[in-house]
């Protein structure tokens, strides 16, 4: 329903306030529990992959995406969205721009010159996508 779409955005834009703010580790019980209630919204998996590369946690994050790709096959039949893959391929390549500096979308000009920094950035708005796979599918 809309009400739930609104309480969803809800959910991503105050993940989104935590991540910028540099609220990494904090987020990730959150982010797990919503992806785990939620699981066909791509959103909250690639905030979740977000938040474990900047805890460090790359090989997780790469877990996370791993999770979300085999959901998503199983119950839809698809592969995860353009911009969680290009997100699974930022944090496999550790280092990229849209994970260190700013990432609010995947830019594929800007991931094309690494970065040696993994420190998150309190710049980072993290927008990813806006709606379940469902939606984005047609279905």
């Amino acid at each position: 329903s809309r009400l739930d779409q609104v309480v969803l955005a809800a959910h991503e834009g105050l993940v989104d306030a935590e991540l910028a703010s540099g609220r990494h580790t904090e987020v990730v019980a959150r982010l797990t529990e919503l992806v785990n209630a939620h699981p066909l919204w791509e959103r909250f998996h690639g905030q979740l992959m977000v938040a474990l590369f900047r805890c460090g946690r790359q090989s997780d994050a790469l877990r996370a995406f791993q999770n979300a790709r085999t959901l998503l096959a199983e119950e839809m039949g698809l592969e995860p969205g353009p911009e969680l893959r290009a997100l699974e391929q930022a944090v496999r390549f550790a280092g990229m721009p849209v994970i260190d500096e700013r990432f609010d979308g995947f830019d594929s000009d800007a991931a094309a010159s690494p970065t040696a920094s993994t420190a998150p950035d309190s710049a980072c708005t993290c927008n990813l996508i806006t709606q379940p796979v469902d939606r984005v599918a047609g279905c």
